[in-house]
Order: C-alpha cells, then structure tokens, then sequence
C-alpha cells in the first residue's frame, strides 16, 4: 500500500463516526460548509487552502478552505461544500473522494461552518474564481502538523489564539482550528492504532 492509500485511510478511519451528513430542514442564513481537501496526486498529502479575496464582506484576504454558505437549494451541508468549491476552485465534484465530515466550527463573524474532510486521488487543474479568490497554496501535510508551525499568536489585535505560520502566510480562526481538528483526530487514531 502506498504512502498516500495509506494517509488516506488512516484520514478516512480517524473521522469515522464523525461523519454524518445532515440534511437542511430550515434554512438558516448562518450555515457554511468548507472542502478540507488533500491533494494526494504527490508524493506527500498536501493541503489546499484559499486566499479569500478582499473584496469579500466576511474574512477579507484571509486564508481559509474552499467553501461557503447554505443556498436555499441545497439539500445538505456536503451538497453546499461542492457547489462552493466548484465556484471558487472550479473542481468538479465528481473527482473529490468526501470521506467525512469534522465538528462544526463557529467564526468570528458568526457563522458556522461544517467541514468535509475529502481527498484528490487523480490529476486535476484549478479554474480560481478571481471575484472569491485572491491566490492558493497546497501545503504540505507535515509542514502543518511541525510544532514550528502551529502557534499562539495575537492576531488582529485580538486575544492569543491558535494560528498556523507558514513563510509570511498566517492561518488562524476558524481554518486554524478546522486544521488542528484534523490533526487531532489523525494523531488519537494513530495512537489507539499503535496499542
């Protein structure tokens, strides 16, 4: 089994349980759903991440995960992540593995945002949608889980909270705490898995 197969299913077992999408009974104009998805096309699992654009209301210029807000047509929160990230990525559903879904987060901006953990197992090209998004990065997955790189910072002048500083790129809010999620549940499966 290669490297990638198997970060894939370690990912996939270290949310099981986790993952139950929920159906959208009532629409609620708070509600977001975001893509956390590896690019397992390399060598090493690498993590894609969106600069939001500053034009943008909510998280001007911040580095975030491809996603966005409940539209009343949307039938559940994976639905909303897929749209979203066809919009500003322009990937095509049918080519991201969704292997589950992470706790919902709450923003500073008070929204909640569902996550869906997904993996990119095949080559793929990015269209970015230039009116939602500034730039990308594909980070690598060790370099996000180095304790060099996840820190308390005061950001924003606002209280110290956790961010993830990578070169000059800060990542921190919600996105920080989505990634720290991730890695939390992958090192609690790789540890009962040792046992």
């Amino acid at each position: 089994m290669s490297f990638n197969n198997m970060f894939k299913q370690n990912l996939l077992n270290s949310i099981k349980g986790l993952n139950v999408d929920e159906n959208i009974d009532a629409y609620e104009d708070n509600m977001a759903a975001v893509g956390v998805l590896f690019d397992l096309t390399k060598l090493n699992p690498e993590l894609l991440l969106i600069k939001r654009s500053r034009n943008l209301r909510n998280h001007p210029g911040e580095w975030a995960f491809p996603g966005g807000k409940v539209d009343q047509e949307d039938k559940n929160y994976s639905e909303t992540a897929l749209r979203e990230i066809r919009e500003e990525v322009g990937l095509n559903p049918s080519i991201i593995d969704l292997l589950g879904r992470l706790e919902t987060v709450k923003t500073t901006s008070g929204y909640y945002v569902v996550p869906f953990v997904g993996v990119l197992d095949n080559e793929y090209s990015l269209r970015i949608n230039g009116n939602e998004v500034d730039d990308y990065m594909l980070l690598p997955f060790n370099v996000l889980i180095s304790s060099e790189t996840c820190r308390q910072i005061n950001y924003k002048n606002q209280m110290k909270q956790l961010a993830y500083v990578v070169d000059d790129r800060v990542i921190w809010g919600a996105t920080a705490r989505i990634i720290s999620n991730v890695n939390y549940h992958m090192r609690k499966y790789i540890g009962t898995k040792k046992t």
